[in-house]
């Protein structure tokens, strides 16, 4: 289990990051972003940014643990 929340954490910064550089490259425009899992994502969010005081885990790694267990 370890080691498919490892390979979900990473694939979300990858797409995090490049989701910045679409950004950038569009001047703001990225229209795609998270169009897939867009709930679970929406959700996580606001989970992980309610959570006082704030989760000693990095976002891609709660964000994984959390869809592991959604779609196991």
């Amino acid at each position: 289990m370890s080691d498919t929340i490892t390979k979900i954490s990473e694939l979300l910064k990858e797409a995090a990051e490049t989701h910045h550089q679409v950004y950038r490259i569009t001047g703001g425009t990225d229209e795609d972003w998270a169009s897939w899992l867009t709930y679970h994502l929406v959700a996580l969010d606001r989970e992980y940014s309610s959570i006082s005081p704030p989760p000693d885990l990095a976002w891609e790694r709660f964000y994984a643990q959390r869809l592991s267990e959604a779609f196991a």
